[in-house]
């Protein structure tokens, strides 16, 4: 398994970090802690850094240009990041602390789907992103640009992906990815496995859901057993069913976590590395080159299970 990680992608929110759940700094901690668990040797052999983040004009191939203009707005950032004090914050201060950081993630995510084609193991986690309720014209959810979409993008135009080649997404973080299923609307090469708590935002977008190719509606208070026994059935099913993927992406939120205040599921931390084992597993026998994102995570342990999962393939 490869790493892809800065440490320009902790955001620190500072007073605003009590007003919102996110633990805005989970990617250092991670790291922090799998430095405890490894050695640094191992770390290094494995670890790659994207050295600048991504750009406007990178930007511009996947979003809307009048989009990416509002975010010039400290309201409209406020708004998006749900943190409705922060459009009292100037925006240059905004982008310095914030936007900055996701623009170093997206190109993680970019770095980390090119890994996952060139590396031996053909897996690789880039330590942030996964921002899937971007849309393309709008940010939702504390996610303001789509790193998915990007990397995509860069795989299809950089041949490492044919525009007719299947793309298998498996999306197991407690909330629906919206905004991935917008962006590929009208693409029947990206396939879509999403897991999901059907009680919680963004409950109502009823044409991302229709979007989903394999839907699994759960309800508030999941536990592991069935969470599992879910994924474990339903999953191999979805993988055989497409067209010979060639290439997965895995959006491994852990706010299916029983103390997360916004997934509002009941799955423990040993459960969500089950999870993660057996997805990564699923698609390391079929041999599909996976990228893993961190999604959504929002206890002060988010970071101890990343490392959990990262552990497991480096130890």
């Amino acid at each position: 398994m490869e790493l892809v990680f800065s440490k320009n992608y902790d955001i620190k929110l500072g007073p605003f970090s009590k007003i919102h759940p996110f633990d805005s700094q989970k990617y250092g901690r991670a790291m922090q802690k799998l430095r405890k668990m490894l050695s640094d040797k191992i770390i290094d052999e494995h670890l790659h850094i994207p050295h600048s983040a991504v750009d406007s004009e990178i930007l511009a191939q996947i979003h809307d240009i009048n989009y990416l203009e509002s975010l010039k707005s400290s309201r409209n950032i406020a708004t998006a990041l749900e943190v409705p004090i922060a459009k009292y914050v100037p925006k240059f201060l905004l982008d310095k602390i914030i936007l900055k950081s996701m623009r170093y993630a997206c190109a993680g995510s970019i770095l980390a789907a090119e890994l996952a084609f060139i590396s031996p193991k053909a897996t690789a986690v880039n330590m942030s992103g996964g921002y899937h309720h971007a849309k393309p014209n709008k940010a939702e959810g504390f996610c303001i640009y789509s790193d998915i979409a990007l990397a995509v993008d860069y795989l299809r135009n950089s041949n490492y992906l044919g525009k007719e080649d299947t793309i298998a997404y498996i999306d197991l973080d407690a909330h629906l990815g919206n905004g991935v299923a917008h962006f590929f609307i009208e693409d029947k090469a990206f396939k879509i496995f999403d897991m999901f708590n059907s009680d919680i935002y963004p409950k109502e977008d009823y044409k991302a859901r229709e979007r989903v190719d394999f839907p699994v509606d759960l309800k508030s208070g999941c536990k592991g057993e069935p969470y599992l026994g879910h994924l474990k059935e339903l999953l191999p099913s979805f993988l055989n069913d497409i067209d010979n993927a060639k290439f997965a992406i895995y959006n491994a939120g852990n706010d299916i976590y029983e103390n997360d205040p916004l997934g509002r599921m009941s799955v423990s931390r040993a459960a969500i590395l089950e999870r993660d084992l057996f997805v990564i597993r699923e698609l390391n026998k079929r041999k599909i080159p996976i990228m893993i994102l961190l999604s959504g995570g929002y206890t002060t342990t988010s970071f101890e299970m990343i490392a959990d999962t990262i552990y497991e393939f480096l130890k």
